[in-house]
């Protein structure tokens, strides 16, 4: 939003450029819909709003974690009232898990789209090649995802994978650059 390079001033940003170009997009929507309704929002008002939808985003990805993983655990051979108690089980006693919602990092997202992608390569390709393209952009270590794509042969995942990925790098805009 200002116009600079976030990896050479501020706070010297670390991650892939997407969660901040979104974070961006969400503040100027944020922006938008105030203006719509005759309003005007100071630059801190604004981020609470976003930071808001960002949390109340994050407790949707809890419940959509909670059922990738019981689906997880069944495609693992655990019988479903017994997937369903350790999911359980995992997500209350899970420290980082909250740690990441008090902390408001980006970890489910990129728990949720990685294992969405792992689970419907077979079924749907593209929808899991453009979910784990998605969370490489969020943090890089996702896109490991694509040796087990190759080697299951699972192709046509890995191409939507890699697509998407190159697709969404071409899209940055250029006075952005990427870290060294």
């Amino acid at each position: 939003l200002a116009a600079g390079d976030p990896y050479r001033q501020g706070l010297l940003y670390l991650y892939p450029p997407l969660t901040a170009q979104a974070m961006a997009g969400a503040w100027i929507g944020v922006q938008t819909v105030a203006s719509l309704f005759g309003g005007a929002l100071g630059n801190d008002a604004a981020w609470d709003v976003v930071f808001y939808l960002y949390q109340c985003a994050q407790v949707g990805l809890v419940a959509w974690l909670a059922v990738l993983a019981s689906r997880f655990a069944r495609g693992v051979g655990l019988p479903t009232p017994w997937a369903e108690i350790l999911v359980a089980v995992l997500l209350v006693f899970d420290n980082p898990l909250l740690r990441t919602l008090r902390h408001g990092q980006v970890n489910l997202w990129v728990l949720d789209l990685a294992l969405y992608g792992a689970l419907a390569a077979r079924a749907r390709p593209a929808l899991a090649g453009t979910a784990i393209a998605i969370a490489g952009h969020v943090k890089l270590y996702p896109l490991t995802l694509m040796l087990p794509l190759v080697v299951s042969r699972r192709w046509r995942a890995a191409g939507f994978t890699l697509g998407v990925f190159v697709a969404v790098v071409e899209s940055v805009p250029p006075t952005t650059s990427a870290p060294c």
